[in-house]
């Protein structure tokens, strides 16, 4: 597969991820209807990395806004990726 430009599509598995309110990443509150699959699949060429990792997620327990998915914003091995923003 490719893009307009002619870059190749790069799939790749992704989990969705939140933050504590601490600010540390984590998995997203399974309580949340949206949040029930947290696993996906994204083109890695439309994301950029945005953090390391050096362990597993926690699990996130805290309430709305805390403990829902970020949008556009994924794991991916060790890293947190978000989806780049469009040129202008």
């Amino acid at each position: 597969m490719e893009h307009e430009q002619g870059e190749n599509i790069m799939m790749t598995k992704a989990e969705r991820v939140s933050k504590r309110s601490d600010g540390t990443w984590s998995q997203p509150n399974s309580e949340y209807p949206i949040n029930a699959s947290i696993s996906t699949e994204i083109d890695l060429n439309e994301f950029e990395r945005i953090a390391t990792i050096d362990c597993e997620l926690p699990c996130n327990d805290e309430k709305f806004p805390k403990g829902a998915i970020i949008s556009d914003t994924y794991k991916v091995g060790n890293g947190i990726f978000r989806r780049k923003l469009p040129l202008p």
